[in-house]
């Protein structure tokens, strides 16, 4: 029957809306996650840090950064401030928090500092603090709205059903070309997980000990005006029989390291001299742009399927 058919194909339409709605859900509420545990983590770090009022010296221009990507930036300005330190030094530093208006030259901003580096200094701000409760409020009413909005759509939703209708060239074009997004989505997925895997079994036997963290490791290009950016950390570290080494991360994070904080790193014991952070996920990145292209061919090939098959 047309009508059955086209329910048929209106819920497995819905169905596809509930699968993605889904994914984009797991992703958010992790991306939430990771910042609350980014912000504890650095509030445990800084807790004991020396406070001290700072003076705006300039702006840096810079743009918004979402979860989502940089899709909807936003022109911002981030303080860049000046106060002396234990050392009667100056020293400067950059907020994290971006402004739409430059702030006022001269005005002062509360800051903590390392005291291992003064270099290194937050600014202390209720922005930066609530930061995370904002991100789950944001991030929770999209979510709570995407499942009203799909759970409100009528059936149909208004395309008649195509059963034994004939497939031409071009509508063909609408399947195959997002099929194409998704297979190679997949084969970067492959790629990236083959990536991680081969590093796991390099370093998963090596021997774990603690690290201290002695420097940023944020290459130049990208100490540019807008905060974060990925670092790698440099760190010093001793091995079974004393031996004191550096290194320096393998893997890229987005979270600024804290001079003098302790992490766990793994060396070869064959070459202690060899060493690398123990985790999995190391190609973040391309794991990142790899689901991404799967999930609009996914989207793409399921929508227009249910649209030309019924």
């Amino acid at each position: 029957m047309p009508g059955h058919d086209a329910d048929r194909g209106g819920a497995g339409v819905k169905l596809a809306l509930y699968i993605f709605w889904l994914i984009f859900a797991v992703v958010a509420i992790l991306s939430v996650l990771q910042v609350r545990r980014t912000l504890r983590r650095r509030a445990g770090a800084i807790s004991g840090w020396p406070r001290v009022r700072a003076t705006v010296i300039d702006n840096a221009p810079g743009w918004s950064s979402t979860i989502g990507g940089d899709t909807h930036s936003t022109r911002l300005f981030y303080p860049v401030y000046r106060f002396t330190g234990p050392d009667e030094a100056p020293h400067e530093g950059r907020s994290e928090v971006g402004t739409t208006a430059p702030a006022a030259i001269g005005s002062e901003l509360d800051v903590a500092y390392n005291p291992l580096n003064p270099d290194q200094s937050f600014h202390q701000t209720a922005l930066v603090r609530g930061t995370a409760v904002a991100a789950s409020a944001i991030i929770g009413g999209i979510l709570v709205l995407a499942l009203v909005v799909i759970a409100w759509l009528p059936l149909p939703f208004g395309f008649e059903p195509a059963s034994g209708r004939h497939v031409d060239l071009i509508s063909m074009v609408f399947i195959v070309l997002p099929g194409m997004f998704l297979a190679v989505g997949l084969l970067l997925v492959l790629i990236g997980l083959l990536i991680c895997v081969f590093r796991w079994f390099r370093v998963r036997n090596w021997v774990r000990t603690a690290g201290i963290v002695t420097g940023r490791g944020a290459p130049a290009s990208q100490l540019d005006g807008t905060p974060g950016g990925r670092f790698f950390p440099e760190y010093h570290y001793l091995d079974a029989a004393g031996g004191a080494y550096t290194g320096r991360a393998d893997v890229p994070t987005r979270e600024e390291p804290i001079i003098g904080q302790r992490i766990e790193i793994a060396y070869d014991p064959a070459d202690p001299r060899r060493s690398a952070i123990p985790v999995f996920f190391t190609a973040r990145g391309l794991l990142g742009v790899a689901l991404i292209v799967s999930f609009f061919g996914a989207a793409g090939v399921t929508m227009f399927t249910f649209v030309l098959f019924g």
